[in-house]
């Protein structure tokens, strides 16, 4: 089969296969990103894809607060304890009266 890759000088072949190993692409890739093709669709052919979800940047905002609020928590204790002070809490603890739950 006669193409007009058999043409190419073996030297201008193994600097298309450096490029393509230095930008970590198969050749194919690096190819079609060289033209403009993507998966066979030129550029200026293609849809444009839906635009991407803004970023929400109060709530990353509140976030990064919320991180930096808890950066120095102690954090200690097991599910047991957890469970513990819910329940003193739920029998009333935090008014003075006695935890009803037996230990």
């Amino acid at each position: 089969m006669n193409t007009a890759l058999d043409h190419i000088a073996p030297e201008v072949a193994q600097a298309i296969i450096a490029q393509a190993t230095a930008r970590g692409l198969s050749v194919n890739d690096y190819l079609q990103e060289l033209i403009g093709l993507s998966n066979g669709i030129s550029e200026e052919t293609q849809q444009p894809d839906e635009e991407k979800p803004q970023r929400n940047e109060a709530m990353l905002a509140a976030l990064k607060r919320s991180a930096e609020r808890l950066k120095d928590a102690p954090i200690s204790g097991s599910t047991e304890q957890t469970l513990q002070i819910i329940r003193e809490g739920r029998a009333g603890a935090m008014y003075g009266y006695e935890p009803t739950d037996p230990e």
